[in-house]
């Protein structure tokens, strides 16, 4: 069974899950870090998101995080947002900033599950 899908311009991508392009507040919690980061989702699926990352120290390839995304625009992030999961790429943006890929331990049935 062939698994991913055509993007726009017709190319095959090997994505096995449907991305999502929205923009979502968001924390990342990772060890090292003395508190959770602001972030915002550029993209997210049912097997991990896409992430801008406003951390003091770089984040590497192969490290454990947790992510939290708020799916319903409240203004809170609930505990249910919670997703662990681990980086798989992390490209610098800017300053303090960086740009992260991160596959989810569980995939998610729906937005925020």
């Amino acid at each position: 069974m062939e698994h991913g899908h055509h993007d726009s311009s017709g190319t095959r991508e090997r994505r096995i899950y449907p991305r999502h392009h929205a923009y979502r507040p968001a924390k990342l919690a990772a060890a090292g870090l003395n508190s959770a980061c602001p972030a915002q989702t550029q993209d997210y699926s049912a097997g991990g998101t896409l992430l801008d990352v406003h951390a003091v120290r770089p984040l590497t390839p192969g490290q454990r995080v947790e992510v939290w995304i708020e799916f319903k625009v409240t203004g809170v992030i609930p505990a249910s947002g919670l997703h662990a999961g681990t980086i798989v790429r992390a490209v610098a943006i800017g300053e303090g900033q960086q740009r992260v890929a991160v596959r989810f331990d569980r995939v998610l049935n729906r937005a925020g599950d």
